[in-house]
């Protein structure tokens, strides 16, 4: 760590004699802020970015931490819908996109910190925060925190850390999304976009002032698309999705020093068949391959490149095959309240959210053309928080905010696993497993926070939270399907007759179903915790435009537990809380007069117990020794094995480094690198699954998007034509090599479970009016094959992610 905070402090050494004393020409509005990820700008200067996820309003230059603020133009330039468009931009920052929770889900790994999800949505509890405008919307049934960004004033990336300010899974770092607020203007906008792939899309905002204190907006966006993938198979589905969202604010002003804020959202996501291809290679349940030629989709191009033997088979980046017509509807309906009130020399500020999310789905979970096995799925969850603090107002030499929060989560989960095919001994009918989860979440914390100008030049920053917290998991209604049994024999000892059963049971081969079994063992459990958050940093204005800062800060996640009640024997595991302390230094500012912007970071964050869900299928042929599945020719009784374990020890360590520069005025160049070094210093993972030598990960990558290498560069040009302001943009980003988690069956380090890096191009240019404008964008410009995510389960192989070449043309007015 000491040679990276050392050539941090060289990288920046020669700059302070690069910037001017004076301060800086005013400068128009910007059109993208944030570190060098910005994308455009109005003329050669910067603009003043203002950063408020510290429950405050500063200066990004004042903020002692890595921050990306990306404003509307950049987000409307960029055509941006979900975080997936904008997390591009921010270094060392990786995701996952799509997969079993629908076309929007996104896992989020933030300098190698990640949400570890795992089935029935009862997994770790989440690595970061998103927060819209202060209200915490991180908990979804579809285990996505990805709300539409249409009409939002800002989006706030800040990396690192946020314990004291925003409390538990606040690990990695939080996401704070500005919401634009009602004005006293009359205001209309609408766009209509069109693309590849049947893409539309239907956008408007209406900001109507009802009198001098009352406003009201409405945002509303409509998307639909065919999908890139197509299923072959005459009776699936296709890959089409369709999003609609409306939001409507009221904002009430009783008096020149009273604020109230109103808001109600609504979002209606849904997807059919994921937008996934298979690889023929798979690892799951020890099957060979189907015949993809059989299938009629073939083989992934890269799968070839890493296994010979498919090299027979042809081609396929946008065919599947399945039998099922699959779906995922996620509805997501949000109520918030702020309150905000001006007192001499103080404010009061009230945050009261609810947010209730549901999923109802079907997943072919063989994957394949094969009639085997299906999974129909209902999530639904609710959160409720309640935020009060007090903050000054920053006149005097002490800036601070203190407050308190009181927050209730509940998840739902009811899980079936249906068979529709002869499987295991299980006939069509049978249910292999079924249960009901109800998980609770409830804490409290106090917390303050302040900022002590001690110079003209230095300030101290000092920050405490005290959380407590606690969580609740039980099951209900738990049976697996017993093995199938000869016509006319009784049911085994233990074995049910299932309600659903018609008067007289299908017969296949001269056997019938076996009915169900109770699990009642270990469906129950709770614990709790609490913890002291902290942060202590200090900011040195090196110059007038140019700043440097030291922190250190702690995070953590709350204690949790994992029932598995249907692994048929006593499991109930329990991870402790998991802490996190984060060591960092950097630079900031600008030079040139204002013509460049720059930020430099390296980071230390050293990991004790971190959670982790682990997974595995295992075989008991009636002795009672569980072993792994794929050693078994004929396996009797398939056990599920879901456990959370804690990982002694791990670390983060890593540096950023952001520029973009004007080489005219109308000429911007610029771009983020990031270099990660996330890995696992202490962990002997215990799952019977894994291979001998592998059971020992100390020194791997941590899994989940830790990749060592991550950027983004760009450059634009800013000209007039066609009597507008006309603009043309190109940008490239990469990610190196990651490591997807080694869980359910999929325990290969290999492809498709890790993979190489991938570099993305993409471009856009657009044309403004007065009130009218045109943009164009297109994504994978290359065509390049990569993944992000995989799906497991499939006879036809390991199913990846693909992305194709698309683009979008949208086309606004504005009134």
């Amino acid at each position: 760590m000491k040679k990276i905070l050392l050539s941090a402090t060289a990288a920046v050494a020669m700059i302070p004699h690069l910037a001017q004393a004076e301060e800086p020409a005013p400068a128009p509005q910007q059109a993208a802020t944030g570190d060098a990820a910005a994308t455009a700008q109005d003329s050669q200067y910067f603009d003043t970015i203002t950063v408020t996820a510290a429950k405050r309003d500063q200066s990004y230059m004042d903020v002692p931490a890595s921050a990306t603020v990306l404003n509307d133009t950049a987000l409307t330039e960029m055509q941006a819908t979900d975080a997936a468009s904008y997390l591009e931009l921010v270094p060392n920052v990786s995701f996952q996109e799509g997969g079993s929770g629908g076309a929007r889900e996104i896992i989020i790994s933030i300098r190698g910190i990640s949400d570890q999800i795992q089935g029935e949505r009862v997994a770790a509890n989440s690595a970061f925060s998103t927060y819209w405008d202060g209200f915490s919307v991180q908990v979804a049934a579809n285990g996505a925190a990805n709300p539409p960004i249409y009409d939002v004033e800002a989006v706030e990336v800040l990396r690192g850390p946020q314990g004291t300010l925003f409390g538990r899974n606040s690990l990695g770092g939080a996401i704070n999304i500005r919401s634009k607020k009602p004005t006293d203007e009359l205001y209309g906008q609408l766009d209509l976009g069109a693309g590849t792939y049947n893409t539309f899309r239907l956008n408007g905002v209406v900001n109507l002032p009802v009198n001098d204190k009352m406003f009201i907006r409405t945002a509303f966006n409509n998307e639909k698309s065919d999908g890139f993938v197509k299923n072959v198979h005459p009776t699936g589905g296709s890959s089409a999705s369709k999003l609609t969202s409306i939001r409507t604010s009221l904002r009430i002003m009783p008096s020149e020093n009273t604020t109230i804020d109103a808001q109600v959202s609504y979002t209606d996501d849904r997807q059919d068949m994921p937008g996934f291809v298979p690889t023929c290679i798979r690892d799951w349940f020890d099957y060979r391959v189907g015949d993809p030629e059989f299938a009629g989709v073939g083989c992934h191009p890269v799968a070839k490149e890493e296994d010979p033997s498919l090299a027979g088979f042809p081609d396929n980046t946008d065919k599947t095959s399945h039998d099922a017509k699959e779906f995922t509807n996620n509805t997501f309906e949000q109520y918030q309240l702020n309150f905000n009130h001006d007192f001499d020399g103080f404010t009061v500020n009230n945050v009261t959210g609810y947010l209730a999310t549901s999923m109802d789905q079907l997943e072919d979970l063989d994957d394949s053309f094969v009639t085997s096995i299906e999974r129909p799925n209902n999530y639904s969850s609710t959160t409720f928080s309640n935020e009060f603090n007090v903050k000054s107002n920053g006149d005097g030499a002490l800036d601070w905010v203190a407050g308190g929060l009181y927050y209730k989560d509940t998840l739902d989960a009811q899980n079936q696993i249906h068979i529709v095919g002869p499987l295991f001994g299980w006939l069509p009918g049978d249910v292999a497993n079924e249960n009901k989860i109800h998980m609770e979440y409830e804490g409290w914390a106090v917390f303050g926070d302040a900022i002590w100008q001690m110079t003209d030049r230095i300030s101290l920053t000092g920050g405490l939270r005290f959380s407590k917290d606690k969580v609740a998991q039980s099951w209900t209604d738990v049976f697996a399907a017993c093995g199938s049994r000869a016509e006319g024999d009784p049911l085994a000892e233990g074995c049910l007759a299932r309600p659903d059963w018609p008067d007289t049971l299908p017969v296949y081969d001269g056997m019938i179903s076996g009915g169900r079994m109770a699990q009642t063992a270990g469906t129950a459990g709770n614990t709790q915790s609490d913890n002291f958050s902290y942060r202590a940093a200090i900011n040195y204005d090196i110059s007038d435009d140019i700043s440097s800062y030291a922190t250190v800060s702690r995070g953590y996640k709350a204690a949790t537990i994992r029932a598995n009640p249907d692994a048929g024997f006593e499991n109930i595991s329990r991870a402790d809380s998991e802490h996190m302390t984060n060591y960092e230094v950097g630079f900031k500012g600008t030079a040139f007069d204002n013509r460049a912007r720059f930020e430099v970071a390296a980071f230390y964050m050293d990991w004790k117990n971190m959670q982790v869900p682990q997974r595995e299928s295992l075989c008991d042929n009636g002795s009672g020794t569980l072993v792994p599945l794929a050693t078994v020719t004929n396996c009797a009784v398939i056990v599920p094995y879901d456990r959370i374990a804690n990982v002694p020890k791990a670390h983060s360590k890593g540096i950023e480094l952001s520029l973009s520069t004007y080489l005219t005025d109308d000429f911007i160049v610029g771009g983020t690198v990031g270099y990660l070094n996330a890995r696992y210093d202490d962990y002997f993972d215990e799952r019977l699954t894994l291979a001998e030598g592998q059971r020992d990960r100390a020194g791997d990558r941590i899994d989940n998007g830790a990749p060592d290498w991550t950027g983004n560069a760009f450059a634009r040009y800013n000209f007039e034509a066609l009597e507008g302001d006309a603009f043309v943009q190109g940008n490239v980003y990469f990610r190196s090599g990651q490591q997807t988690p080694l869980s359910g069956d999929n325990f290969v380090k290999g492809y498709p479970n890790s993979y190489d890096g991938y570099a993305v191009a993409r471009f856009s240019a657009g044309i403004e009016w007065d009130n009218q404008s045109l943009v164009l964008n297109v994504n994978n410009l290359l065509k390049n094959n990569y993944h992000t995510a995989t799906l497991g389960g499939s006879y036809l192989g390991t199913n990846v992610d693909v992305h194709p070449r698309t683009a979008m043309l949208t086309w606004s007015i504005k009134s």
